[in-house]
């Protein structure tokens, strides 16, 4: 989550294939809708709001939504507390942007989420029918 102002941002395709939304706390709250996200990438100090206690919420409504926490808190002891309060991984700050890439694709692997997912089928054949989701179709053979 990134704050923003003026709403809830655009989405963006990174150029590692993911499908990205920014979100401040508020924005989070208004527009989270779990059925549509595979993973959030969490900052544990934000402008308006706590990380940690943001991922325990995360967690209690939506036990199977996968979390990463950032942070620049180094001790040990804030690892520990952020893999407690339900996060699935913890990234310091500074890190290398591959390393990050690497921790959501190894969550999301862990998760079985949607996101590593093989592409839909094209077409489905039944009946003497062949339908085609991604067009709409649905035609005699």
């Amino acid at each position: 989550m990134t704050p923003r102002s003026g709403g809830w941002s655009a989405n963006i395709w990174t150029s590692q294939g993911f499908q990205t939304t920014g979100a401040n706390k508020r924005e989070l709250n208004m527009h989270l809708d779990p059925t549509q996200i595979d993973l959030i990438v969490l900052d544990v100090m934000l402008p308006d709001g706590n990380g940690l206690e943001i991922c325990r919420d995360l967690r209690n409504k939506h036990p199977k939504l996968p979390i990463i926490l950032l942070t620049a808190l180094k001790e040990e002891v804030d690892r520990i507390i952020g893999l407690e309060v339900g996060a699935d991984d913890y990234l310091s700050k500074p890190f290398n942007p591959r390393e990050l890439v690497a921790r959501i694709r190894a969550v999301l692997r862990r998760t079985g989420e949607s996101v590593l997912e093989a592409p839909p089928i094209e077409r489905y054949a039944f009946s003497g029918f062949v339908a085609e989701p991604i067009s709409r179709r649905v035609s005699r053979r």
